[in-house]
């Protein structure tokens, strides 16, 4: 929890300042030019860190504040890594890259997007558990449309500490 929320703040902070110089890799080999926080970043990610893996796959698809080009192809393969190793955050995060693969590089894929989805949520991830919810509630991307199982989900983002989910749980049925 501690590296988890010590990454959030190093991002949060290379995001904010734009103090990197440039962040660039090939063959995933260290490049001169990086700041001493964006190499840590992407120590802890090759180390294994699921976390700092979906941290520099956002960095890709977003770009370094305009200094460097945008990379999905980098973010997919950094998310991928951090979806091998079951993290809930990555399983979401790539099932909505394939409802919305565009701008990724990727082909639509609704199969894998829903088992992604319900392998998050079944990992507590409220906001995944919420993403089920309204699929159940709308009946899309491969959900059929089934208000029981919505409502269930819903409770289930609610007791997880989701709040939106809490408006969806009393408007369930409109």
């Amino acid at each position: 929890m501690i590296m988890k929320s010590w990454i959030q703040v190093l991002v949060l902070l290379i995001c904010v300042t734009g103090s990197l110089i440039a962040c660039t890799k090939s063959d995933d080999v260290a490049n001169e030019n990086l700041s001493t926080e964006m190499q840590a970043l992407y120590d802890a990610a090759e180390g294994g860190n699921a976390t700092a893996q979906i941290a520099l796959s956002n960095y890709y698809f977003l770009g370094n504040n305009g200094a460097e080009a945008k990379n999905p192809q980098k973010g997919i393969e950094w998310l991928q890594k951090a979806v091998d190793q079951k993290s809930a955050e990555a399983q979401y995060l790539m099932s909505e890259l394939y409802i919305t693969p565009e701008d990724y590089g990727l082909k639509a894929n609704e199969e894998l997007a829903k088992k992604l989805l319900l392998a998050s949520a079944e990992q507590h991830y409220s906001i995944a558990q919420l993403a089920v919810g309204m699929r159940y509630k709308l009946g899309t991307h491969g959900f059929p449309q089934d208000l029981v199982q919505a409502k269930a989900w819903f409770e289930k983002s609610v007791e997880a500490g989701n709040d939106s989910a809490q408006y969806q749980l009393d408007h369930v049925n409109e």
